[in-house]
């Protein structure tokens, strides 16, 4: 078998299922690695992510079978557990070429599956590991050994992402793209500072009206900026303002003015960087996922999958003055989503239009959360830039 035709083989991947479903999905998307089928090595306690692998892998085509590690414990016991299961994929396939990838599992486990592949160098037998900078490196054939990692294909996207990691989209990955509003956005962006009292203002009157008639009544009369605001939003179609309440168009001009001009404004954005970052694999706005294992739900206001690693964006435009708690909450939310939703590579980013507490950036920091806030907004595309 050692002089293949690999125009004609089949190539079969061995991966060991870890809680981390990245490092065995990426390298499978990358054309550089021919893939004609996928074995899932699973202990019984990850039996569940072998299956959201196969879930996943159903969206690119690739076949899998999933193979139980039950009682195997010893290094004696997993190397011939291997050796059993390479000599029987042998000899139930004419002419195959064997992908052993040991970035998953324990080290234990890991090195059984190298000395293994080892033990079939001569016929064929690839190895490689991703490492956590989303690079690969190969270990053998040797001829390939000492050649450096290479940055692996960025071609994931969102909904097979997070099918891997327990989450079920349940809309479709998208923005709203409303262009007769961008340029009212755009205005709102590049004087943040002179708009953000009244799209305080608004925000609470968007809130109230949350209801059957899109209606509500401002609490306090119409402050200057605050009416010119509204002027610019009835310029605009969003709302009318008659006998002192505010009647929105639709739901969408609603949510617009009560925040959703942001979620939009970092949706743009993202759209025009991705144009020139091709590191910029996927993105939506206002994105509901839910836990496959329960009926936790989650709405994502912005998400981007960046160089094969989940971004999850937090838009927030109230008035933290008059509660404190908003930001602080949305930094721990974040920082929970963060590794529950995107595994240990995810990051999380925080966009507030009121300049944080002290403390704030402070639990930032400490959560390793970047926040884009105050008059940087006017900037926004630069600075989401610089952290994405």
């Amino acid at each position: 078998m050692s002089a293949k035709n690999t125009m004609s083989c089949k190539h079969l991947h061995l991966c060991i299922v870890s809680k981390q479903p990245t490092p065995n999905i990426v390298p499978l998307l990358d054309q550089h690695l021919q893939v004609d089928e996928v074995i899932l090595i699973h202990t019984n306690s990850f039996k569940i992510q072998a299956q959201r692998l196969a879930k996943a892998l159903q969206y690119y085509q690739i076949k899998s079978q999933l193979i139980p590690l039950s009682h195997y414990q010893t290094p004696a016991e997993l190397r011939e557990f291997f050796i059993q299961l390479v000599d029987t994929l042998l000899s139930e396939n004419e002419n195959i070429r064997l992908y052993a990838n040991l970035t998953g599992g324990t080290k234990s486990m890991s090195l059984a599956l190298y000395e293994v592949a080892l033990m079939t160098e001569s016929d064929g037998t690839h190895a490689y590991y991703m490492n956590t900078d989303d690079t690969l490196i190969w270990y053998l054939p040797k001829s390939k050994a000492d050649s450096a990692p290479y940055d692996l294909e960025d071609r994931i996207k969102l909904t097979p992402f997070l099918i891997a990691h327990g989450w079920k989209p349940l809309t479709k990955p998208k923005g709203t793209d409303h262009p007769q509003w961008r340029p009212l956005t755009e205005q709102l962006l590049n004087h943040i500072e002179d708009w953000q009292q009244p799209l305080t203002q608004l925000n609470f009157i968007a809130t109230n009206a949350k209801n059957k008639e899109l209606r509500s009544k401002p609490p306090h009369p119409l402050n200057a900026p605050l009416k010119r605001l509204i002027d610019l939003l009835q310029d605009a179609g969003l709302l009318q303002l008659e006998n002192n309440t505010v009647q929105f168009s639709d739901d969408d001009a609603r949510f617009f003015c009560n925040g959703g001009w942001l979620e939009e404004a970092v949706f743009h954005a993202l759209k025009q960087l991705s144009s020139k970052n091709r590191k910029i694999q996927d993105y939506a706005q206002g994105l509901e996922i839910q836990f496959d294992l329960s009926n936790t739900q989650n709405e994502l206001d912005a998400v981007a999958l960046v160089d094969n690693k989940l971004v999850i964006i937090e838009c927030k435009t109230h008035n933290t003055k008059a509660n404190p708690k908003i930001l602080r909450d949305s930094l721990f939310k974040l920082g929970s989503l963060i590794e529950n939703i995107g595994g240990v590579m995810a990051r999380g980013l925080l966009i507030s239009m009121h300049t944080p507490s002290k403390s704030d950036f402070k639990r930032a920091e400490q959560l390793q959360i970047p926040i884009i806030y105050g008059k940087q907004i006017a900037q926004l595309k630069t600075h989401l830039a610089k952290h994405l």
